[in-house]
């Protein structure tokens, strides 16, 4: 079937997440010490407890959202700090409030993100306008902000007639296993398994899923003709892959045995990605 829409994810995938969070990593701790009034250097061996954790149990740890794990705990740096400081306010006792918690990392998230950097994967440019060149529907779906993710891409130097547009706040990250009133979601199974991953991943996203219909219905194309791109399996293509979408994991330095299976599973329609010029080879 001819790929008509295609979808990107943006941060991790055409940028190093890794590189770019470092900032955010170094300054994120302070932030949540000063939230809590304790000397920075008291609470840092908490938080780098609170890493070991992390890093010892992901991808089983998963990121908590909405009552169900929808990501691996070490991802990337920003799920990695979030997830770090539970495990730190946990050892510690404090916060014990979810509500409190909850707010009180959400404001630290985001005075830290303004520190972020940008850093792109070699080749992105060159892979996006390739892609833009066939005169393929390109669209940037992202959980991050559209503001900031649009600051980015014109960082690239794209061709000006070649355009790029980027819906944010996708919140891919939402799972939420009632029905959509479409077919197409309430058929889904709720889940997949993998042997290589003890818990479930989950698969009906409803807003990702509202964000990808609406796509698909402005470029008057159904799931088969369509191709999605990311860099973490559960946020990125686990609902396209469940659609019948093709699927592109474009690996992190922390790829996991099962995302790279769950794609395997989709045969010819899934690939995994070590340079980011191989996707347009790939459609």
């Amino acid at each position: 079937m001819t790929t008509r829409l295609v979808i990107l994810d943006f941060d991790g995938t055409f940028t190093d997440s890794e590189a770019e969070g470092a900032p955010f990593a170094e300054r994120y701790p302070d932030l949540l010490a000063a939230a809590i009034g304790m000397d920075a250097a008291a609470f840092a061996p908490f938080f780098a407890l609170g890493l070991q954790d992390v890093a010892a149990q992901s991808p089983e740890l998963g990121w908590r959202i909405n009552g169900v794990d929808a990501a691996p705990a070490d991802a990337d740096p920003y799920i990695r700090c979030s997830m770090a400081a539970h495990c730190a306010f946990d050892r510690m006792g404090a916060q014990s409030d979810a509500v409190a918690r909850g707010k009180l990392l959400a404001d630290a998230y985001q005075a830290a993100y303004k520190h972020s950097a940008i850093v792109f994967r070699s080749g992105a440019r060159e892979a996006l306008q390739a892609l833009l060149d066939r005169g393929l529907a390109v669209v940037v779906v992202t959980n991050s902000s559209t503001a900031h993710v649009q600051h980015k891409i014109d960082q690239l130097g794209l061709r000006p007639d070649t355009p790029v547009q980027v819906f944010g706040n996708a919140m891919k990250f939402w799972v939420d296993a009632g029905d959509a009133g479409d077919p197409r979601f309430d058929s889904l199974p709720d889940r997949e398994t993998s042997d290589q991953l003890r818990r479930p991943v989950w698969l009906r996203r409803n807003r990702y899923f509202a964000r990808i219909a609406e796509l698909l219905a402005q470029h008057r194309a159904d799931a088969t003709q369509l191709a999605v791109c990311g860099d973490i399996y559960e946020l990125d293509l686990a609902l396209p892959r469940a659609m019948g979408a093709k699927v592109a994991l474009m690996r992190r330095q922390n790829t996991y045995g099962f995302e790279t299976e769950l794609v395997g599973r989709a045969g010819d329609r899934g690939i995994v990605l070590d340079d980011l010029l191989q996707l347009n080879d790939w459609l």
